[in-house]
């Protein structure tokens, strides 16, 4: 397996890790499961069909992002949703990176994103990958990115929100 697939896995295996510690000590316990697919509403539901929203029409416009943190090196920014996210978690526990830069939001210019935790509104994160920087995206490893966010139980959306279910062209 490539090296930058596994990077961009790991690192989302443990912001999800971190902050589900963070947010059992800070909040108190109370387990995370993402609900299975029949259990969600139907305007949540999604049977990973090219076009189609990771939740509602509206959810990605109205998305509630907490903070974000840019990974140039990595070529990645991961937007933090959710009210289990607050700007200290982000800026002490979340980005600590070097070089990592704290945002409001993530650049636009991203390829596509793992959208991952879907269903639960507390706590969504959304790894978006960009075709710059240290470890970009490229033709040769997109299929592979895909791959790795559906392992983690992600969706892979595109800029606008919309699932993606074969490799997007990109442009280099």
């Amino acid at each position: 397996m490539n090296k930058t697939y596994l990077t961009i896995g790991i690192t989302v295996a443990v912001v999800i890790i971190v902050g589900g510690i963070f947010i059992s000590l800070f909040v108190g316990f109370k387990p995370v499961i993402a609900p299975q697919k029949e259990q969600l509403p139907i305007d949540q539901r999604n049977d990973n069909q090219q076009g189609t929203t990771a939740q509602s029409d509206d959810w990605f416009k109205n998305r509630k992002i907490v903070g974000a943190c840019y990974i140039p090196d990595d070529s990645q920014c991961l937007e933090y949703l959710g009210k289990a996210y607050t700007q200290d978690m982000i800026k002490n526990a979340l980005c600590l990176n070097e070089g990592a830069q704290i945002l409001k939001t993530c650049p636009s210019d991203m390829v596509g994103g793992c959208h991952t935790m879907i269903g639960n509104q507390d706590m969504e994160i959304i790894s978006w990958g960009y075709a710059g920087g240290g470890k970009p995206i490229t033709p040769q490893n997109i299929a592979g990115f895909m791959a790795t966010c559906s392992m983690l139980n992600g969706l892979w959306i595109d800029p606008a929100g919309k699932v993606v279910t074969t490799p997007p062209a990109i442009t280099q």
